[in-house]
């Protein structure tokens, strides 16, 4: 089995329709991976599909020499949803007090603007993945 999974994903590096169908049927493992590292509810669909992509980059950069393809695919998931935690971490930092004065509501103004900021980036980060995903 393992040698006929690694021959698919080396004919799925040139065979976009083999990639589909390996996404696919690899579908549980990727969701296994965004649930082992993923709380947040709200942003499981876009964690789901930045660890597809990361599947998916997983299938064009596989060496057969170097390995199993199942285990350089789960290390490839989790890396970048690893580090796509660590970004919206950072991003995430500013602290909202809860009896602003005067010069706390600038900061509260503020905040509010950059969390809007946030949320719109957000979204066009996952619209950019969305068609992405699309063209594939």
């Amino acid at each position: 089995m393992p040698k006929e999974l690694e021959q698919r994903v080396l004919l799925a590096q040139t065979d976009r329709e083999e990639a589909n169908r390996l996404i696919s049927e690899y579908l549980p493992l990727i969701k296994k991976q965004v649930a082992g590292l993923h709380h947040d509810r709200a942003d499981y669909d876009d964690m789901l599909s930045i660890a597809m992509l990361a599947f998916l980059n997983a299938i064009r950069a596989f060496d057969g020499k170097r390995g199993s393809f199942l285990s350089f695919a789960q290390l490839h998931i989790r890396s970048r949803l690893i580090d796509e935690f660590r970004k919206t971490t950072r991003a995430a930092g500013n602290v909202i007090p809860l009896f602003p004065d005067d010069e706390d509501e600038k900061l509260v103004r503020t905040a509010d603007e950059t969390a809007s900021i946030k949320q719109y980036n957000r979204e066009q980060e996952r619209s950019a993945l969305v068609e992405e995903i699309k063209l594939i």
